[in-house]
C-alpha cells in the first residue's frame, strides 16, 4: 500500500486511494474496528491506524495490532497516534476521566511517560 492514500471513515473504516477507491472495514481487514479515529504515516512510510480498541500497524505487507494483550500499554483506549522527526510513535489515551498515559515505541520497546497532574 505504499505509495497510496489512507483517509480514516470514521464509523465507516479506512478509505484507501490507488487510482481506483476501496473500503478497509473490520470485516474484509485485520483492523478491529470500523470506529476509525485516525491514521498516521511514519518516516517509513508504514500506517498506524486507530480503530476501536488498540492500534493497527500496516507496513505495506503485514498487518498487526498492538493492544494489551501484546504490549505493556495500560489501555486499549487509545486517543491519539503521531511520529516525530526521529520516528518515534506516540500514543495517548484515557484509563480514567481523570488519569490518562501516554507512551513511545520506538520499532521493538514501548516507554511510559508520567502523567501524573500536580496541582500547585
Amino acid at each position: 500500500m505504499h505509495g497510496k492514500r489512507m483517509d480514516a471513515l470514521y464509523s465507516v473504516g479506512v478509505g484507501v486511494f490507488d487510482g481506483t477507491y476501496f473500503l478497509l472495514q473490520h470485516f474484509n481487514s485485520p483492523i478491529p474496528s470500523s470506529l476509525v479515529a485516525d491514521i498516521e504515516m511514519d518516516n517509513n512510510g508504514d500506517f498506524w491506524i486507530l480503530a476501536g480498541d488498540g492500534l493497527t500497524h500496516f507496513d505495506g505487507t503485514t498487518w498487526t495490532i498492538f493492544d494489551t494483550s501484546n504490549t505493556s500499554l495500560p489501555s486499549n483506549a487509545i486517543f491519539g497516534v503521531g511520529t516525530d522527526q526521529n520516528n518515534l510513535l506516540w500514543v495517548h489515551g484515557n484509563l480514567t476521566q481523570n488519569s490518562a498515559f501516554i507512551y513511545t515505541y520506538n520499532g521493538s520497546t514501548w516507554t511510559a511517560f508520567d502523567t501524573t497532574i500536580v496541582n500547585p
